[in-house]
């Protein structure tokens, strides 16, 4: 690849794309290594119920297999199964365990009906962004990125191919309306936050380079909104009891409200030139005229508090949707000491891999 300073900066004249109408949503999560990613997803869903979003696809940012299962799971469980799902495969040292503690997409996909068992199975993510893409006219699509920039770099630098005949960066140039991404800190603090330093590399290209627009939502703006206290309220195999924390740091939500309502009397926004150095710390100048890069900023405790109440209504207001559902567990039968419960069979969803799957109630 040829080196980062050769790289012409991408700027973005005229003013700026505020969300507005329906957004076409393509979700690129890091689901696993913290839990705001399922909230996030579950207001996704809450928009298109109430007309404000279209989600187009979801995609996994990181090495864990459970990535793309559990995607499908909760589409499934909202009841929009065919959107599409993909994850990562140009990398398998990005979180491939996720985090100590931090296992629900695991949990997820080994207890709701998912179609996809593992990422093994799923399509790579990059052909699901061009597929999303092609199939969407000229400046409709907003992407949401709330982990590791990994797959938008590998999407800009992807060639020409059977599903579009674009390269990745004409691709997005045409296609991409704005990019709402959770990431960094702003103003300089001096170190790297979580979802640049799990890939500095691909934060460095996409924060100079993409040529979409990027309003960022730094750590700071989630830091302090603390959700997850209402999921009493929801039934109880809604997958928030497994899969959101009570209390948890709203960093990803207020990317999706971002993305589908725009900064509304929540936030004010600054408009910069944006470096990011080797060691993922990120450098600004303001530039109201022709930056591509935006930040989220702060407005009061009092807006945090709006904030709050509008991420917890959000997150418990989308119902169980899945009338023909079935609880299918797969498990990878490697391992002979196996005991089970009720009738198991064995499948092989690719022609390779011995698993076995059931559709008995209770099965373990």
């Amino acid at each position: 690849m040829e080196q980062l300073e050769n790289i012409p900066r991408a700027t973005f004249t005229g003013e700026w794309p505020h969300p507005s109408g329906v957004a076409n949503i393509i979700f690129d999560t890091d689901i696993g290594p913290d839990f705001d990613d399922v909230g996030a997803l579950i207001m996704v869903h809450h928009f298109q119920n109430i007309g404000k979003a279209r989600l187009l696809a979801t995609v996994c940012s990181t090495s864990t297999p459970y990535g793309a299962s559990c995607l499908c799971a909760l589409n499934t469980y909202y009841g929009r199964p065919d959107v599409l799902v993909g994850t990562l495969k140009t990398r398998d040292d990005i979180y491939p365990n996720n985090r100590p503690g931090v296992v629900y997409n695991r949990i997820i996909t080994g207890n709701y009906q998912t179609a996809i068992p593992d990422g093994f199975h799923a399509p790579s993510s990059v052909e699901v962004y061009r597929r999303a893409l092609a199939a969407e006219p000229d400046g409709s699509v907003t992407v949401i990125i709330i982990g590791m920039m990994t797959n938008l770099y590998d999407l800009l630098r992807s060639g020409p191919d059977e599903i579009c005949e674009l390269d990745g960066m004409e691709l997005v140039r045409r296609k991409v309306k704005l990019v709402s991404c959770m990431a960094g800190r702003y103003p300089f603090k001096g170190c790297a936050e979580f979802n640049v330093e799990g890939d500095i590399e691909a934060a460095r290209f996409v924060a100079k380079c993409c040529p979409a627009p990027i309003m960022f939502s730094s750590f700071e703006i989630g830091e302090q909104i603390r959700t997850g206290c209402r999921t009493e309220m929801v039934d109880a195999d809604n997958p928030l009891h497994i899969g959101y924390h009570p209390r948890q740091q709203s960093w990803d939500q207020t990317s999706v409200i971002y993305a589908v309502e725009g900064a509304g009397d929540f936030w004010t926004t600054e408009r910069v030139d944006l470096d990011i150095d080797e060691k993922g710390i990120m450098h600004t100048t303001p530039n109201e005229q022709s930056g591509a890069r935006s930040f989220l900023v702060k407005i009061s405790d009092e807006a945090n508090e709006r904030i709050k109440e509008k991420i917890e209504l959000a997150m418990v207001a989308p119902k169980k949707n899945n009338p023909n559902e079935q609880r299918v567990r797969f498990i990878k039968h490697d391992d002979e000491a196996i005991k089970a419960t009720e009738e198991w069979q064995e499948v092989s969803p690719d022609g390779h891999v011995k698993m076995l799957a059931t559709t008995c109630p209770g099965a373990s």
